[in-house]
């Protein structure tokens, strides 16, 4: 597990604007899991989807259903550095007790209070998909 790279990983989205199957909630979100665990859950989608709608087709559920199968929920009060979260309909990730990162079509990046999340995950208790 490589914080720096998971900071990297942060600091390359802060100019990047939102583009979808590219710069968006989900590549975001699984390119800084990925520094974390190892594992690309997006591997499968990514490169296929240019739309929302096109996104949501490919996942084939939705994106809550999508988390569950793939990580373990946890209270957004005990989520860690790392943790995946969604605020909003949109994927983040937790920097600290206090804040996750999120990238979002309207503002690209933004920090968000964890404790306005609704859901969070567990990202090392990977599930079998």
């Amino acid at each position: 597990m490589s914080f720096n790279a998971f900071y990297e990983v942060i600091e390359s989205y802060r100019s990047k604007p939102f583009e979808w199957g590219v710069a968006d909630c989900c590549t975001f979100t699984a390119d800084c899991v990925q520094t974390i665990t190892g594992i690309d859950w997006l591997a499968d989608y990514r490169g296929q989807y240019s739309t929302e709608a096109g996104a949501l087709e490919l996942i084939g559920t939705s994106l809550l259903s999508r988390m569950n199968q793939l990580f373990q929920w946890v209270a957004p009060a005990y989520v860690v550095r790392g943790n995946v979260l969604m605020f909003d309909g949109a994927l983040g990730v937790a920097d600290s007790g206090k804040y996750g990162f999120f990238m979002t079509q309207e503002r690209g990046l933004r920090a968000v209070p964890i404790m306005t999340c609704a859901y969070a995950w567990d990202v090392k208790q990977c599930l079998p998909s």
